[in-house]
């Protein structure tokens, strides 16, 4: 199982989707450990990762109820994923996405993709990327809307500042970027 799929895997098991993921990717799982909990504020917890090959990554996540945000930095792009309970979107397919801090102005993806209970954006590491988890560390509300801009779910973010400030700290120590 390549990098990718192993920390898909173990964010998609955090967020109750484990059982679609080990389908859908026929290797077997890998065994990654929490390396140590950064931070535990208000909604957010930060976290470093550590696979058992030595692949590191860094996590924010904000956590109510049954529904789960999550911002994961390893090497490459930035990984949001979503996930809440009654949603129901099949074996899987492509969508916009609509994102809004504080129903302010909108952000726009085009290629979301969703699955069962799960959905995932990819974004480029660094210029709309970095501007998005900027305006995240802003923001005490994040929501989510599909094609038609309908608001599918909102996401508690109080206390992203302190989070985003910690996921940076973890980036730059953890996997060593400046």
């Amino acid at each position: 199982m390549n990098r990718s799929a192993r920390r898909l895997f173990t964010l998609a098991a955090r967020c109750g989707v484990a059982w679609w993921l080990a389908m859908a990717l026929s290797a077997p799982t890998a065994h990654s450990e929490i390396r140590e909990t950064l931070l535990s504020y208000r909604d957010w917890q930060v976290r470093s990762w550590e696979s058992d090959d030595g692949e590191r990554w860094c996590i924010a996540e904000a956590k109510k109820d049954a529904q789960t945000f999550s911002i994961e930095i390893a090497v490459g792009p930035i990984r949001l994923h979503f996930s809440a309970q009654g949603w129901s979107f099949g074996d899987g397919y492509k969508d916009r996405l609509v994102l809004r801090i504080d129903q302010k102005v909108a952000w726009k993806f085009p290629n979301v993709q969703r699955v069962k209970d799960f959905m995932l954006l990819v974004l480029p590491e660094t210029g709309r990327g970095r501007k998005f988890i900027a305006g995240i560390a802003k923001g005490s509300e994040l929501s989510l809307g599909g094609g038609k801009d309908k608001i599918e779910a909102t996401y508690p973010i109080a206390g992203a500042s302190v989070a985003m400030a910690a996921l940076s700290d973890c980036e730059k120590l953890f996997l060593g970027r400046k």
